[in-house]
């Protein structure tokens, strides 16, 4: 069974305190790359009011189902995103 650090800097065997495990989660963290436009902020706009940075927690959400959709992105992460919309929306662009 592997070992892993329990604290930061995760050197390995220069670690002070070590865990056993029999799955290691790695979560290096993502920020959602927000574009400015009016009405894009969080207070006040429309951010989580119809404006989403994460298709899988917020897809299926009532306001999104059966609602002409658009992914806005590019690379690997929008195709998937706009692959899973298709479950819910009327149409994904």
């Amino acid at each position: 069974m592997p070992r892993f650090c329990a604290a930061a800097p995760h050197d390995g065997p220069l670690c002070a305190e070590q865990v056993t495990a029999d799955t290691l989660v790695i979560a290096t963290g993502a920020v959602a790359k927000k574009l400015d436009f009016p009405g894009s902020g969080e207070h006040g706009g429309f951010w989580n009011k119809g404006i989403s940075a994460c298709a899988v927690c917020d897809g299926a959400a009532p306001m999104f189902r059966n609602a002409p959709l658009a992914v806005i992105g590019g690379g690997d992460t929008a195709m998937e995103e706009s692959q899973f919309l298709t479950r819910y929306g009327s149409k994904v662009r």
